[in-house]
């Protein structure tokens, strides 16, 4: 027994003694995760207000240009808080099947000053930004979450960040107030919503792709489209990233040094990734300012008061302020070249054509800058004749209602204003006296089937007419089809009596279609009641 355990002892000593021979020949190498480097620079060392800057940087996985990542970037101005936060992706990050992100948004969207959900936002006047996070975890989840806006310039207007914790599975909603600048860029604007584990400036990386909503930056609420489109925002290619943006020129803007912080993750393996860091100078540069107008109102016509605004002319620069507004409009009739330190300014042009109106600014350090712009007066125009009637083919000896009040008023210089409809003649072409009257409504009963050619001439109150002719057909059918389409009978007939259950004329729900019978039948009586539905009603699903 005891030879045999001995035997089996020297075994396992030869094959330990085996395994260490080879593991010392031939070592085990254990399998190490790539380096990632990530660096971060800008085109130029120093800007001056609204020069655009071009900031980016490499991503390596090894020696390999890295792919499917997600790089963001954070700048913070001299102060230390941020100017702009972006989150680039190179390639088609994602993490690895058939895990999904950890979190998403949703949503992103605006509001305006009221709280209505818009597309279009007012120059100087608030904005509330929103977005909706969904975490796709079992456990609750802590994030930090950013918004930039950017006008149509890609000048950041205001960048924002808050921490917010979410229950599992669940979403949640933040917003942040905005306020617009003057000065900010009409046309096509950009807020971006990213998502963080923590602030790239304190090495957080992206959890999630940037979330974008593109709307208007207008100014004047009557204009709704755009009339500029973004420039690109950002580039991205294996290894690459690259952003773009201009120096906001407002009070705040301080020269001094800019940081900006980039980190890079593969969001299929997040232990792969990399920080860097640089910085650029702004500097003091005594700037012009930019010389800007609007008017209002958008059309003009001659005799109209014209309100010129320049409040969306900026100083360019922190401390330096506006002092002088100069206007120069070529009127003939009534030529304008004034100075003062208001930006607004009101003309009357007598009559039509085109102007030029030219602004000049000065700013508290002598440095000045124009802008001109042509107004076109529009000629005085009369007022436009339109009507509808109802039923849309009237049943002869019953009554049908003319409506004109989709007429539409003119504009005249001598008031000066829009000039109201005086009166209105309708002809109805079936040999009955013309009927004028000042009401914008009126019935008939035609006596007789056939095409009747109803004209109608409206005339304005200096006297301007304006005439339209359409072609109404009248027939021999039965009087329950009260809304005359000239089909059975159904319930859009009923409906249109109940409608007008318990009026008379001059009630709001009256109509005189559904007056069909009285204490004699077929006799109108003036007042709309159980009689009439059930006569409708009697003939439902009947043809004529």
């Amino acid at each position: 027994m005891r030879t045999q355990i001995a035997s089996k002892n020297l075994c396992l000593l030869l094959i330990v003694t085996t395994i260490l021979t080879i593991s010392v020949l031939y070592p085990f190498k254990a399998a190490a995760a790539p380096v990632v480097s990530l660096t971060a620079t800008t085109d130029r060392p120093s800007y001056y207000i609204r020069e655009p800057v071009a900031l980016g940087g490499i991503i390596l996985e090894g020696d390999q240009p890295a792919v499917d990542y997600l790089a963001s970037v954070e700048v913070d101005n001299q102060r230390g808080t941020p100017l702009l936060f972006r989150t680039i992706p190179i390639g088609n990050p994602a993490p690895t099947p058939p895990q999904k992100w950890q979190v998403q948004t949703t949503a992103v969207y605006v509001k305006d000053s009221i709280g209505t959900q818009t597309n279009s936002i007012k120059l100087n006047s608030m904005m509330s930004l929103y977005a909706t996070l969904q975490n796709n975890l079992l456990t609750e989840y802590s994030v930090i979450v950013t918004g930039t806006v950017f006008d149509g310039n890609l000048i950041p207007v205001i960048a924002m960040w808050s921490s917010i914790t979410m229950s599992p599975g669940q979403s949640r909603t933040v917003s942040w107030s905005v306020a617009v600048p003057e000065w900010a860029y009409s046309g096509e604007a950009l807020a971006l919503v990213s998502v963080y584990n923590s602030l790239p400036k304190n090495g957080g990386t992206p959890l999630a792709l940037e979330a974008r909503y593109v709307f208007y930056l207008t100014r004047n609420s009557l204009i709704q489209t755009p009339y500029s489109v973004l420039p690109a925002a950002d580039t991205s290619s294996p290894g690459q990233y690259g952003i773009a943006f201009r120096m906001p020129p407002d009070i705040f803007t301080l020269p001094g040094i800019y940081n900006a912080y980039a980190t890079a993750v593969s969001p299929a393996n997040p232990y792969l990734r990399s920080t860097a860091s640089t910085f650029f100078n702004l500097t003091q540069y005594p700037s012009p300012p930019q010389a800007a107008f609007t008017y209002t109102p958008l059309q003009v016509y001659g005799n109209m008061s014209v309100t010129f605004d320049a409040s969306s002319s900026s100083a360019e620069g922190p401390n330096v302020t506006i002092t002088q507004y100069e206007w120069t409009i070529n009127d003939p009739n009534n030529p304008v070249h004034t100075t003062g330190p208001g930006p607004t300014l009101s003309h009357i042009f007598a009559t039509s054509g085109t102007y030029v109106v030219q602004l000049n600014v000065t700013n508290s350090v002598g440095l000045w800058s124009t802008t001109s712009k042509p107004v076109v007066v529009l000629p005085d125009f009369g007022p436009t004749a339109n009507f509808t009637w109802t039923p849309s083919k009237p049943t002869m000896n019953r009554t049908a209602i003319f409506d004109a009040s989709s007429s539409q008023v003119g504009w005249s210089s001598q008031i000066p204003g829009l000039s109201p409809i005086a009166n209105y003649a309708w002809n109805f072409g079936d040999g009955t006296p013309a009927n004028t009257t000042s009401n914008s409504t009126v019935q008939h009963i035609f006596t007789l089937q056939g095409n009747y050619s109803v004209t109608l001439t409206v005339t304005d109150s200096v006297s301007r007419p304006s005439l339209i002719s359409q072609l109404v057909q009248v027939v021999n059918r039965t009087v329950w089809d009260i809304d005359g389409d000239g089909k059975v009978t159904d319930m859009k007939d009923i409906a249109a009596v109940a409608k007008a259950f318990g009026s008379t004329p001059g009630s709001p729900n009256w109509n005189p279609i559904a007056d069909i019978t009285g204490p004699v039948n077929l006799v109108p009586d003036g007042r709309i009641d159980m009689r009439d539905i059930s006569l409708v009603a009697r003939h439902f699903l009947e043809q004529e």
